[in-house]
């Protein structure tokens, strides 16, 4: 490990060997590639449900759905709503 002196304090800098810094590079680049990938597809996943929002209101707004009709196809579900204890 090298080790450099920089004005003007005169701290000192530790640097690892150019083949070690090569590995956790690639290291970082791999795990950085994952996580992209991973937001990227939540990001689609997100535009996908706001699309289907969308049409929903636009279906209900021009009485192709009827809400009440809708609601009951859905599964029950244990979450409870805001206001609600």
């Amino acid at each position: 490990m090298q080790t450099h002196s920089m004005e003007p304090r005169n701290p000192t800098v530790a640097f690892l060997p150019n083949d070690e810094q090569a590995v956790i590079s690639r290291h970082l680049d791999g795990d950085f590639f994952k996580t992209d990938g991973a937001i990227n597809r939540r990001g689609r996943e997100m535009e996908f449900l706001s699309e289907c929002r969308t049409r929903f209101i636009a279906d209900v707004v021009t009485g192709v759905s009827g809400v009440c009709m809708v609601a009951s196809e859905l599964p029950e579900s244990n979450l409870v709503a805001d206001g609600e204890g």
